[in-house]
């Protein structure tokens, strides 16, 4: 369980966002260090409320099947695919 306090991120993020493209290694640097460190992992031992997902290659590329249609299956009716 992360040791942040409500409102961690507001002055570790800046106000607008960037004008520029920032190259992928500067945007993994500022998510392991903004992100990461206030994120429950589901897989952490000490996290028991939900079950893992996405800890395969099958599972992440579903993962990101089901993000990229966009589709809220809350029920049947609302996506009987």
């Amino acid at each position: 369980v992360p040791s942040v306090k409500p409102g961690y991120l507001r002055p570790l993020v800046p106000e607008t966002a960037p004008e520029q493209a920032e190259p992928w290694t500067a945007v993994m640097a500022d998510i392991e260090r903004v992100v990461m460190s206030g994120v429950t992992h589901w897989q952490s031992p000490k996290f028991h409320a939900y079950f893992p997902t996405a800890s395969s290659y099958p599972a992440i590329v579903a993962d990101m099947l089901c993000g990229a249609i966009a589709c809220i299956g809350f029920t049947w009716i609302s996506s009987p695919a």
